[in-house]
């Protein structure tokens, strides 16, 4: 039955993660049109079009989700909350945007966020570290994205979590600590760049002793809960904070890139490999989301580093690192045509720069 929707539809979630999402080209190709009203699954193709790096079609997918979405919900008076996918359709399409260098269209689409989210976990992704940064400000996935330390630093300023919700505090201030680092390293002023670090690490490893004896607290009372007649069913919490591991997670990467940066800085080049080697490996820890869990590669930002110390055959391996799991991103394939115009390789430049040109020739 190749025309089943339903066996397509799993058949992209059976192969996407792997490292041949290929194979599910002709389902990515041929579903939509099956359930052209399923805002879900006129989605799902571009999850194999943004794997493969082919950015341009994975947008017409998520436009046509968006719209699908939409018409549903405007036709059966459905509540955000109600539709889920819409939530995830639009940061899906405002990552794959980015990776096509159309950076002006993500920060309208972020504009969409906030009338997309309801009240429940359902529309603020709670577990999603990338969905809590753009609850602080829609367009800060978009300037980290860039590397765009100023932007970054004044959203987050204008950003203001309430109370009511401490983790996404802690994430603001984290952010802007490790911005401050970032932006420091680019402005070699080491002595500001290591007062964020030391602040950044020093929250970072208080929440993450807080919340060991908090599950170890929860542990004990849930045993002596058991002992209790049931309460019934728990209550759906609204306007739930992230829920901080998986924001610990994602802040560890940032810890370990801030403190390679550092040591790169200091020339202790050998040193600060082992930790980007590190964060990467932490990066793949966060495991296969959509889209990734981790805004900016790692290995952009370790080439970043080494484009400023000179190490232009670091540079492009980093780079190419990077590619791996988003190829043909132009943001990479800048890095390496730059990494070679420096090292005094015309030939390779020139090659690598029309390549770059080519996937970015719709790009801002």
């Amino acid at each position: 039955d190749p025309d089943n929707s339903a066996a397509n539809h799993y058949w992209i979630h059976a192969v996407e993660a792997s490292p041949h999402p290929e194979q599910a080209l002709h389902s990515a190709e041929i579903l939509g049109r099956l359930v052209p009203t399923s805002g879900h699954m006129v989605h799902m193709p571009g999850h194999i079009f943004y794997r493969t790096g082919d950015y341009a079609r994975a947008k017409e997918s998520f436009a046509a989700s968006i719209k699908a979405d939409e018409q549903y919900m405007q036709a059966q008076h459905v509540q955000v909350d109600d539709d889920w996918n819409y939530v995830h359709n639009l940061m899906y399409a405002i990552a794959n945007l980015m990776e096509a260098g159309q950076l002006s269209e993500a920060t309208a689409l972020s504009g969409k966020l906030r009338d997309a989210r309801g009240q429940l976990a359902n529309t603020l992704y709670s577990w999603s570290p990338r969905d809590a940064i753009s609850r602080l400000d829609p367009r800060l996935p978009v300037a980290l994205r860039a590397a765009d330390w100023t932007t970054t630093l004044a959203l987050l300023k204008s950003s203001d979590p309430p109370p009511t919700l401490p983790n996404l505090q802690f994430l603001a201030r984290q952010l802007t600590q490790f911005a401050l680092g970032m932006q420091a390293l680019e402005e070699h002023d080491l002595s500001r760049a290591e007062v964020a670090s030391a602040q950044f690490d020093a929250e970072l490893w208080g929440v993450s002793d807080r919340l060991k004896d908090e599950a170890d607290a929860k542990a004990n009372q849930k045993d002596k809960d058991k002992k209790k007649p049931d309460a019934g069913p728990p209550k759906l919490q609204v306007m739930p904070d992230a829920l901080p591991k998986p924001l610990l997670s994602n802040l560890s990467v940032m810890s370990l890139e801030l403190s390679a940066g550092l040591l790169m800085a200091k020339k202790l080049t050998g040193d600060a490999k082992k930790l980007y080697s590190q964060a990467a490996q932490e990066e793949k820890a966060l495991g296969y989301r959509e889209p990734p869990a981790y805004i900016r590669p790692v290995g952009e930002t370790e080439a970043a580093a080494f484009m400023a110390a000179s190490d232009w055959t670091g540079a492009k391996a980093a780079y190419k690192d990077a590619l791996v799991e988003r190829p043909r991103s132009g943001f990479p394939l800048y890095g390496i045509a730059l990494a070679s115009e420096q090292a005094g390789d015309i030939t390779a430049a020139t090659t690598e720069y029309t390549e770059f040109l080519a996937t970015w020739k719709s790009a801002d």
